[in-house]
Parts: C-alpha cells; sequence; structure tokens
C-alpha cells in the first residue's frame, strides 16, 4: 500500500525531501516543486532505487531544505523542541539538522539498520530580570562619584553580562556590576545579556534604565538701598547650588538682573529680578530682591558772603544759599535787616517742598570756609566740603557734622565745642590743629582720620572718646 505524504517547496526549483522506499531505508531525493514524486520531471532518488513515499520536508529557507523519511515509523518532533521517534529504536549518527523556528527543529539521521532515530537538537528558552531598583533620585554631581550596583539574573542560571547602552546620554560608565553616574544630565540605559548554550537559547536581551536629572541652582538678585534721586545701582546675581566647583561662568547663558526703580522713583521699595539663565546641568530658579528708595538729604551750598557797609540791609548778595531740592529757605537775620558793626553769624534753615523724598535734615557747605575775627559758625548734621579756618571768632560749634579738612582753628575768644555734652561726635579728615583759644575747647567723640594737635589752650578743656587714626598731639590746655 502506498501512502501519501506532503511536500512543502519554499521556492521555485527545489526542495529535499526523504521517504520510505521498498529498500525499508531512508533516502534523499530533490526535484522541482510541483512535480510528482519518482516521475519524470519530479523528484530524482539519487540512491537505494527509486519509488518509495515521501514522509515530510522541512525548510528555514529560501534553498535550505531538509527532509525526514524511512520505513514506518516516521521521525516526528514534540512540544519544547525535543525529537521523539515512533519507534523504539535510537542512536546512530545525526545527518541533518534544520530549524524552522526557535522551538521547531527536523533532524535526518539512521542507525545501522536504516532505521531513524531521535535526537535532542533544540534549546530550552530563558528570560533576564533585572533583581536590583534603578536610582530613583539621580541628580547631576559634576563627576561619575554616585554609583549603585546593578544585578540581574537568568531562568537559566547561568551568569548575565552588563553593559551601557549605546543611546544613553548621561556619559555613566560601568565597570562589571558597579555603575558611576553624575557626570552629566541625561539617561543611564543598562542592558543585561545571557548568549545561551548547548542546553539554552540565546536570552532576549533585558534593559534598565534611570534618569540623572539637573542640579538645583537658585538665582537671587540684590537688594540694594537707592537714595531719591540718585543713579539707579547695578542689580547682581548671587548663586545656591553650583557643584563640583561650577561658577557662573560655567552656565550657557547668563542672568540679566534689572528693577522697576528709577531715580525719580518716590521713597518706597521696588522689586528686582534676574532671569535668563540656561544650563542643561542645572534646573534654575529665581527669587526677587528689592531697592529701597530712601529720603534724599537736600545738600545746602552758601558761600561766604562779602562783607558789607553799615547801613546797608542784608539782600541777596548775602543770602544766597542753594539747595539739591526745591524748598524755602528761612534766614536768620531775616532779609532787609540792617546789621550794627562788626562780624555777625548768620543762619539758614531749609525746608524741602517734597518732605517724603527729601529729609530735610542738614546742609552741605562747599568751602573753602573762613570765619574771621569778631565771626562765628555753627554747623550741626551738616557738611563742609573744604578747608576749614577759623581765626579770632567769637565761638565756633560743629556737631555731627561731616568735615574735609584741613581744619585750623586758634584764636577763638569763646567757646570751640566740636563734639561733646548734647552734641553728637564729628568725622573730619585732617589734619586737625586747634590751639591758642581761650574760651574753653570741647572735643569730644569725633572720629579723626590724619593728624591732630590741640595744644595750649585755655579756659577749660575736655577731650575724650575720639578716634584717631593717625598721630595726635595733645598738651598745654587748662
Amino acid at each position: 500500500m502506498r501512502h501519501r505524504r506532503r511536500v512543502a517547496a519554499p521556492f521555485a526549483g527545489g526542495c529535499i525531501a526523504v521517504g520510505q522506499n521498498a529498500f525499508i531505508g531512508p533516502f534523499y531525493a530533490s526535484g522541482s516543486a510541483g512535480g510528482s514524486f519518482g516521475s519524470a520531471g519530479g523528484f530524482v532518488v539519487p540512491f537505494r532505487g527509486g519509488g518509495g513515499e515521501l514522509d515530510s520536508v522541512s525548510c528555514t529557507g529560501a534553498g535550505d531544505c531538509t527532509a525526514v523519511g524511512s520505513a514506518p515509523p516516521l521521525y516526528v518532533t514534540e512540544s519544547g523542541g525535543r525529537w521523539g521517534p515512533l519507534t523504539l529504536y535510537t542512536g546512530g549518527t545525526l545527518l541533518a539538522v534544520s530549524c524552522v523556528g526557535a522551538s521547531e527543529c527536523t533532524a535526518v539521521g539512521s542507525d545501522n539498520n536504516g532505521q531513524p532515530f531521535a535526537a535532542n537538537t533544540s534549546q530550552a528558552p530563558q528570560t533576564i530580570t533585572f533583581t536590583s531598583a534603578a536610582p530613583s533620585s539621580a541628580v547631576y554631581s559634576g563627576s561619575s562619584d554616585q554609583t549603585y550596583t546593578a544585578a540581574a539574573s537568568a531562568t537559566s542560571g547561568l551568569p548575565v553580562t552588563l553593559s551601557i547602552d549605546s543611546s544613553s546620554t548621561s556619559g555613566c560608565t560601568i565597570s562589571g556590576v558597579t555603575v558611576s553616574y553624575g557626570s552629566g544630565v541625561g539617561t543611564c540605559m543598562i542592558d543585561a545579556n545571557q548568549p545561551g548554550n548547548s542546553s539554552y537559547q540565546a536570552a532576549p536581551q533585558a534593559t534598565q534604565s534611570f534618569t540623572v536629572s539637573p542640579a538645583l541652582l537658585s538665582i537671587a538678585a540684590s537688594s540694594p538701598t537707592l537714595t531719591y534721586g540718585s543713579a539707579p545701582p547695578a542689580i547682581t546675581a548671587s548663586y545656591s547650588g553650583f557643584v563640583n566647583g561650577d561658577g557662573p561662568g560655567n552656565l550657557t547663558t547668563m542672568p540679566t538682573c534689572s528693577t522697576t526703580a528709577t531715580s525719580t522713583s518716590p521713597v518706597g521699595s521696588y522689586p528686582t529680578t534676574c532671569s535668563g539663565a540656561s544650563d542643561p546641568d542645572y534646573a534654575i530658579s529665581y527669587t526677587q530682591g528689592t531697592v529701597t528708595v530712601t529720603q534724599a538729604t537736600p545738600q545746602i551750598t552758601w558761600p561766604a558772603p562779602a562783607a558789607i557797609i553799615y547801613g546797608t540791609p542784608l539782600g541777596s548778595a548775602q543770602l544766597d544759599a542753594t539747595a539739591s531740592a526745591p524748598g524755602i529757605f528761612s534766614y536768620n537775620p531775616a532779609p532787609s535787616t540792617v546789621l550794627q558793626p562788626g562780624n555777625q553769624t548768620l543762619t539758614v534753615t531749609f525746608t524741602p517742598a517734597d518732605t517724603t523724598d527729601s529729609d530735610g535734615t542738614c546742609g552741605k557747605i562747599t568751602g573753602p570756609v573762613t570765619v574771621s575775627a569778631g565771626g562765628a559758625l555753627w554747623v550741626s548734621g551738616g557738611s563742609i566740603t573744604g578747608p576749614l579756618r577759623s581765626t579770632g571768632p567769637l565761638a565756633l560749634t560743629l556737631c555731627d557734622a561731616t568735615v574735609s579738612g584741613p581744619v585750623t582753628i586758634s584764636g577763638t575768644t569763646g567757646p570751640v565745642l566740636i563734639g561733646g555734652t548734647d552734641c553728637s561726635g564729628n568725622n573730619i579728615t585732617g589734619p586737625v590743629t586747634i590751639t591758642g583759644n581761650t574760651g574753653g575747647v570741647s572735643f569730644s567723640g569725633n572720629t579723626v582720620t590724619g593728624p591732630l594737635a590741640i595744644t595750649n589752650n585755655s579756659g577749660g578743656f575736655l577731650y575724650s572718646g575720639n578716634n584717631v587714626r593717625g598721630p595726635a598731639t595733645v598738651h598745654g590746655n587748662s
């Protein structure tokens, strides 16, 4: 009885087949697809005679087929890719193997009796699983000073090889199972591979990845003070969060800082801001600052009045003080006053028109200032720029004033009060010379930069609490 068998032809022009013939042995045949077995133009049996039946054909690709056949029983595959015969005969020599998939193969062989045998020619599958948890809060640190121990295992129990995937962007590296990271921002992808062996197929590659995030960088705008009417100060940035020696110069783009305050902004508070900084290694946040606009102190300039002839009333030639802010001047003695002969003391009080933005507390005298015999000088809370020379005046008082010297005071017949009881000390740039005064001298609580000489004064003397930054000569006073 002849039995019909199937033939698979993966390509036009040829298959290799196996069947059984009258000689009760395996055979091999080849021929073109579509031909009948053993017929002209069909499969040609190259040995063991002609005829027989085709058992099976297995093709791994165009032009590469292998088939199995023999006297009954035939050679078949079982689940899991293991070979199993339909006879009890095993052993012999394996002639050929062809695999159409990871777990489906066909083999050809025969024993000494010409019977097919079974052979285990397939490999069991395996998978890889990472057993370690990737870092969840990796942050840029500027160097590869952070490490992570990676671990993965295969279901086969075979050793797993770890490597860094070429798609990683953070610059991470691996040595054995130790992953080093932190030198850059981006992803770190770890590949796990197991190539398999005679019993196990190569495992599908497993991957594990984590992200190295930018470091946090805070940029704060400065908070300067601005005197009303002055040019706004430059707003600068301060930084917190740079790592590994980085600084502002390492940023891809530096921040720009500004304020809404101007020279005409009224007294009050105005925001300062910084923005625009960028760098891939840092997540940047900003903190606002504040410009505090304070009241301006009007600067009063009053040149020393020229002498007048008795009977001439005071006028604009003598009462000609000016101020750096609008306001009202009040003179004592008042304008149009006719002074008595001799040296007289003139005073001025300035009240600014804008008491919100100007404090109206003190003035400025631009020197040189000369106090002649019979005259007097009283300054409280103001400033004198230029030399101050006083020779033979009736009195001289400086309280809470700033004086740019040199300062020379001599021959005063009344009190010389330069800091003391009910009179705050002064800041004086010397040299300072106080000598030959007869109405008493009080020099207390002052800061003097430069040489100081207080000598041969009478009428009472007080000297205490001074900070003299220079040589001081104090003697002969009573």
